[in-house]
């Protein structure tokens, strides 16, 4: 088994040569931003693989929309990259404050 992660840990280089997403990492190291949009899956994982991979010395945070997806998404991140992935747990219950019944002086409490 630990050849076959070895293997797929060679892809991210391979994708940094693509050139589309060579002139992505190229814009994001003179500053830019870039959108990589319609990515799904562990297509995702690896795209952030292939960041981490070309910033090594940055971190990354990836947010998944999906909290049933987080652990997925680690796990995929792991086949593809040997860069330490930990998660944060997802907000199930966030505190929603009415606008229209708060006044100017009522504070804000989580």
């Amino acid at each position: 088994m630990k050849d076959h992660l070895l293997d797929l840990r060679k892809i991210p280089s391979a994708v940094s040569k693509i050139p589309e997403f060579a002139a992505a990492i190229a814009s994001l190291k003179t500053g830019h931003s870039v959108s990589l949009d319609g990515v799904q899956g562990s297509s995702c994982a690896l795209l952030v693989a292939t960041l981490a991979e070309s910033f090594p010395d940055r971190p990354i945070c990836l947010v998944v929309p999906q909290s049933d997806r987080i652990d997925k998404t680690a796990d995929d991140l792991t086949l593809f990259t040997a860069v330490d992935v930990e998660t944060f747990p997802a907000l199930e219950n966030l505190h929603y404050v009415d606008a229209q019944s708060r006044t100017e002086d009522d504070e804000y409490s989580p």
